[in-house]
């Protein structure tokens, strides 16, 4: 049921997709805009600096075999592909919204979502903006 192909055969429809609101204050609100252009920009940067520390890697691995000392260059892209893969880290991390209201499930038929809220207030305003569809449940058993 869950493969489009089966569905379109089967004539079964997922229904109308809805989005429902978590409200955020100024601290948490960030613009999706800016945050794909820096992680795009890590992902080039990153695949860039892997083929530059590749063959750093090489030349280390030459100057050592022949006992000599290497670049400071070469010391120099290891180091900026270590802090640019850092960097990247950073910027994959899930931000403090997306942390804080984790999706635990869904039922068989793909209609409910279950959402775990790390914070009580997020839980609160959740439920106050979204009255017709949020309900809290208490059943839900983690095995």
């Amino acid at each position: 049921m869950y493969n489009p192909s089966v569905r379109k055969r089967l004539g079964l429809t997922l229904g109308n997709p809805m989005a429902l609101l978590i409200p955020v204050c100024e601290d948490h609100f960030y613009s999706s805009e800016d945050d794909c252009r820096y992680k795009l920009l890590c992902l080039i940067s990153d695949g860039i600096l892997m083929a530059m520390l590749a063959f750093a890697l090489m030349i280390i691995g030459g100057d050592l075999w022949q006992g000599q000392a290497s670049s400071v260059w070469v010391y120099a892209v290891v180091t900026l592909a270590v802090t640019s893969f850092i960097i990247t880290v950073v910027a994959f991390r899930p931000r403090p919204i997306e942390a804080a209201v984790r999706i635990v499930g869904f039922d068989a038929g793909l209609q409910n979502i279950w959402l775990d809220f790390t914070n009580k207030n997020y839980q609160d305003e959740f439920l106050k903006e979204n009255p017709i569809y949020a309900e809290l449940v208490s059943w839900i058993i983690r095995t």
